[in-house]
């Protein structure tokens, strides 16, 4: 039991625990996976571990059962040697892009996001169109979306902006990243035990908040 709670700050709930006690999984630990590196993932136990997949989730698994950051696994502790993860826990919701050149595929990028913050830069790169796709995705899996208008600094009307995004009524935060400046608002809008995850184009400011974010490159 303590090991689970000292999980909460991950995101561990008394209905995970519920789902976990109904697996009846035997010589297993929850965990949730913090890092994804292709063959080899990084899981919070709390501590950190390295861990790898079972052969049967490696080999003979559809790639969308295979785990994503934000999945909560079932593992087996090994002495001296990466974890391995057995099984993945139900998601209740997950993010994904489309494959290029594959009109049905998905890529799941993340599960079990609570709150997804929508980057648009103040440049060429704003886009009222893409913003209303991304809210679509986020409303199917009812996740709750804040806008972060980032780059504040390259415009001198940043009402000229704001008044088209009225229509989404949103939480909006505005954002010069490379200074720090909107990094404490983001903050705010995450609570305790939640997890986040930044959306938006290729050079909106993904990396830099989230350098901000962690106090580090």
């Amino acid at each position: 039991i303590k090991v689970m709670d000292q999980l909460t700050k991950f995101g561990w709930t008394t209905e995970l625990s519920e789902v976990w006690d109904a697996l009846g999984v035997q010589n297993m630990r929850p965990a949730r996976v913090v890092a994804d590196f292709g063959t080899s993932l990084k899981i919070a136990l709390p501590d950190i571990h390295a861990a790898e997949l079972s052969g049967k989730l490696a080999h003979y698994t559809n790639r969308d059962d295979v785990p994503k950051v934000g999945d909560w696994v079932a593992v087996r502790l090994l002495d001296n040697s990466p974890a391995v993860i057995e099984m993945v826990l139900p998601r209740r919701n997950d993010i994904a892009r489309k494959v290029a050149g594959k009109r049905t595929a998905k890529q799941i990028i993340a599960a079990n996001v609570d709150v997804a913050f929508v980057l648009l830069a103040l440049d060429d790169d704003f886009s009222v169109e893409r913003l209303r796709r991304f809210l679509y995705q986020l409303s199917i899996h009812a996740i709750r979306p804040v806008i972060v208008l980032n780059k504040a600094d390259k415009t001198e009307t940043i009402s000229a902006y704001t008044q088209q995004l009225e229509e989404f009524k949103l939480p909006i935060v505005i954002a010069t990243a490379t200074a720090g400046v909107g990094i404490d608002e983001i903050v705010r809008h995450i609570q305790p035990g939640e997890t986040a995850i930044l959306l938006g184009s290729s050079g909106v400011g993904k990396s830099t908040i989230t350098n901000k974010l962690l106090g580090r490159e």
